[in-house]
């Protein structure tokens, strides 16, 4: 076991990219175990810390201490230090007295927006950009998203992970949208599409579930563009296998749909749908959409502080503030088709994530490209 995992941390310091492979990959091309990959890569780390340190403390004051030291998954080494300060003469007139607080533990929420990731599709090689897309392609950035969020809890310590499935989460149903009048290129059939979609959904929260502690929610929107009713099956034929693992799972039925985190309610929309709607919501908050929105709002009676629409299908990310609600475009998994690529020449492929500070009514946004 000692000499293979030397073997893997020899090739680690060899081409540093190898540590990015997936377990699968690493399994086999090192004949490998889990465990020992697992461990070759604590020690590769551990290695580039101690190699960094030198020269990431020259300069320093001398007072300064190491919190804590990590490796993200490209290999770039970061501290957490603490500067120590000098003692002054304080007048006893202003001792300062110990306030009450109340902290909320470990309140700290990700949500993981997976948006349009159009199982199925084939780009063409004649496509303007390259985008080469398969079973296997997905199943790897699926991956990737993985050891971001495992990566992300080390900072932040999240109490709970929501993945919010956006819609589009396949393609097509037998070469055409869910209205069965738009042909679509692909290169999974129905039954390929089902697989791919079942075990990488599945692995995907059970490597979660080995990895971090907290609660775990899945929730879907109810219709989107290209997924049709389909989609709608397969998103409850995984929700009814995860909540057997004790994963909480929502599944959506309408157009619009939401839930509340304290201060905040979180509106989903895949922002078109299958059937009804000949144009989809836009990229840029108009006057009608909004309006759209905020009839939503009271019509549902939501009276929340903090209030935000989270809608995909552009395959484009923004976001806007109206005077009722955030407006926010995800990004695609997918990224682009050659249709989309040669009539908007965009590519960009990705994950938004938020940071819901429930302490500090605080949310950051995150972005993780592939």
């Amino acid at each position: 076991m000692l000499e293979k995992i030397k073997e893997i941390v020899l090739a680690f310091n060899e081409n540093p990219i190898r540590i990015t492979y997936s377990f699968n990959r690493l399994k086999t091309s090192y004949n490998a175990t889990e465990d020992e990959i697992r461990e070759a890569k604590k020690q590769y780390k551990e290695s580039l810390i101690e190699n960094s340190l030198p020269d990431m403390l020259s300069g320093l004051p001398e007072n300064s201490t190491i919190e804590r030291a990590w490796v993200n998954n490209s290999g770039k080494v970061s501290l957490q230090m603490r500067f120590g300060k000098e003692k002054l003469e304080v007048d006893d007139k202003f001792i300062p007295s110990l306030l009450s607080v109340s902290p909320k533990e470990n309140s700290n929420i990700l949500l993981v927006y997976l948006s349009d990731k159009h199982i199925g599709a084939k780009v063409s090689e004649d496509s303007m950009l390259e985008n080469e897309y398969s079973g296997k392609i997905f199943q790897d950035r699926l991956q990737s998203v993985l050891n971001e969020i495992i990566s992300l809890n080390t900072l932040h310590n999240f109490s709970k992970v929501i993945v919010c499935d956006m819609g589009d989460a396949i393609d097509g149903h037998e070469g055409y949208t869910g209205s069965r009048t738009h042909r679509l290129p692909q290169n999974l059939d129905t039954k390929e599409v089902y697989k791919v979609f079942m075990e990488s959904h599945l692995n995907f929260f059970h490597t979660l579930q080995n990895h971090y502690s907290g609660d775990i929610e899945f929730r879907s929107v109810g219709d989107s563009n290209h997924g049709g009713e389909l989609e709608w099956v397969l998103n409850n034929n995984l929700a009814s296998l995860l909540e057997l693992k004790g994963i909480y799972c929502s599944v959506g039925n309408k157009f619009i749909e939401h839930f509340e985190i304290e201060d905040h309610t979180f509106l989903l929309c895949h922002g078109k749908d299958w059937k009804d709607m000949k144009h989809g919501m836009p990229l840029t908050l108009d006057q009608k959409t909004e309006l759209y929105i905020k009839s939503y709002i009271d019509q549902m009676g939501l009276s929340s502080k903090f209030i935000h629409f989270i809608k995909g299908d552009l395959h484009q990310a923004n976001t806007q503030y109206s005077r009722f609600f955030r407006y926010k475009n995800v990004l695609s998994l997918f990224g682009s088709s050659k249709w989309v690529q040669t009539n908007f020449m965009s590519n960009t492929k990705g994950v938004c994530m938020d940071i819901l500070s429930l302490s500090e009514n605080k949310i950051t946004e995150h972005y993780f490209f592939f």
